[in-house]
């Protein structure tokens, strides 16, 4: 799968649609191949200027990467957990529950300190969780095409 990557912009939100961004933001690979439009009215913000979907809040910087019209790819940086080394580990199914993914559902392909790589053979989803650098925050990414 190609990397794209965008120029994001901070959108700022209220109370009230953080709650429902947090809600919509569930096992965030449903998003993937989603219309820009459609993703962005789920989650209650606008598209940004290069028709991205970003949403910021205390807990994680989330950006929906999009291709023309549809959503390519998401990205989800958790703020809520400390900054990580990669020299320590993560509690990677700590962070597929905290997205409502059950990990007893995936297959850990890759298990490392700094990235942990499961399967979601019934959605077809890779989903990785990694750290990259010392110093990071935790980033989860689902990635379809696998």
């Amino acid at each position: 799968m190609m990397i794209r990557s965008a120029v994001t912009a901070v959108v700022l939100l209220t109370c009230s649609t953080l709650a429902m961004a947090g809600e919509a933001l569930t096992t965030p690979y449903k998003f993937i191949d989603m219309p820009v439009k459609d993703a962005a009215a789920s989650v209650g913000v606008t598209p940004n200027a290069t028709n991205n979907v970003v949403l910021d809040d205390a807990g994680r910087h989330v950006s929906m990467e999009s291709t023309g019209n549809t959503i390519e790819m998401v990205d989800i940086e958790l703020r809520d957990l400390p900054k990580c080394k990669q020299s320590s580990a993560f509690d990677g199914q700590g962070i597929l529950r905290s997205m409502s993914i059950n990990p007893g559902q995936l297959e850990l392909a890759i298990n490392q300190t700094d990235n942990q790589v499961y399967y979601d053979h019934q959605n077809k989803v890779k989903i990785g969780i990694s750290c990259a650098y010392d110093g990071a925050r935790v980033v989860l990414m689902p990635i379809t095409d696998v």
